[in-house]
């Protein structure tokens, strides 16, 4: 039993030497390799690297700069002295032109007055009455609207005169040829002469116009009227004249055109 014993203890101590031997090898190794790993950073360029990084090219030394030799001095700038001699022009004698012989005055020459036709009414006689002009006023004109109804983005800051231009039976007329509503007066202080074409407002019917008056509504009594024109300016209706009003309920001046032949 003691030889069993002793024999245990012998190897117990052995196998502690060989394990205390592997770790002091283990640790100078480890030491070994930590201190090749730092002077490989420090120093790619060792020796015993096996991978050593390319060799860089040598600098490139540049010449010293030259001094630029100095500019050189110029003379002072030469003024010539330039005499001028001055010789009088002969004077010229002026020679007169003719006398242009003017023509005669022409003196227009008026048409005769036009002799008004008896009229045909019978019992009577007397001149033909004017005859009517092709549009007149819808009955109920002025009217007044709202310009909410038709510019509710612009709110009470709006003042206008619209309408459109019927034929007889209440339908939108023709806006071929073209037809204007000339917009003439004094509003407020300020000259008013504007031209609103028939058809471009169509938000108050086919044959709709529209000629803004102002940004805000403004009381003023018969100081504007409307009157229907053609293309060449000949006037188809009679120029009315209507009021204005200082209402946000009244700031859209309503003016309908009707045919009467």
């Amino acid at each position: 039993m003691a030889d069993r014993s002793s024999s245990r203890s012998s190897r117990r101590s052995n196998t502690s030497a060989l394990l205390w031997l592997l770790g002091i090898l283990f640790l100078l190794g480890a030491l070994c390799t930590l201190g090749g790993c730092t002077v490989l950073l420090l120093n790619p360029y060792a020796g015993f690297n096996p991978f050593p990084p390319p060799t860089l090219p040598p600098t490139l030394e540049l010449p010293p700069t030259e001094t630029p030799p100095p500019y050189p001095t110029l003379p002072p700038t030469w003024t010539p002295t330039v005499t001028m001699t001055f010789t009088p022009l002969p004077t010229a004698t002026p020679t007169p032109l003719p006398t242009a012989t003017l023509p005669p005055t022409v003196t227009p020459t008026l048409p005769p007055t036009a002799t008004l036709a008896a009229s045909a009414t019978p019992g009577g006689s007397g001149p033909t009455p004017t005859p009517l002009p092709f549009f007149a006023l819808q009955p109920g004109n002025p009217a007044y609207q709202s310009s909410q109804v038709f510019h509710p983005d612009a709110g009470c800051n709006w003042l206008s005169v619209g309408g459109q231009v019927l034929e007889a039976n209440g339908a939108p007329a023709p806006t071929d040829p073209p037809m204007f509503v000339v917009v003439r007066g004094l509003l407020a202080g300020q000259p008013v002469d504007q031209l609103a074409l028939v058809g471009q407002a169509t938000h108050f019917g086919p044959a709709g116009y529209e000629a803004k008056l102002g940004d805000a509504p403004v009381a003023s009594s018969q100081a504007v009227y409307v009157q229907l024109v053609d293309i060449n300016g000949y006037a188809l209706s009679d120029p009315f004249f209507f009021d204005t009003y200082d209402d946000c309920q009244r700031n859209v001046v309503i003016m309908n055109f009707v045919r009467q032949r």
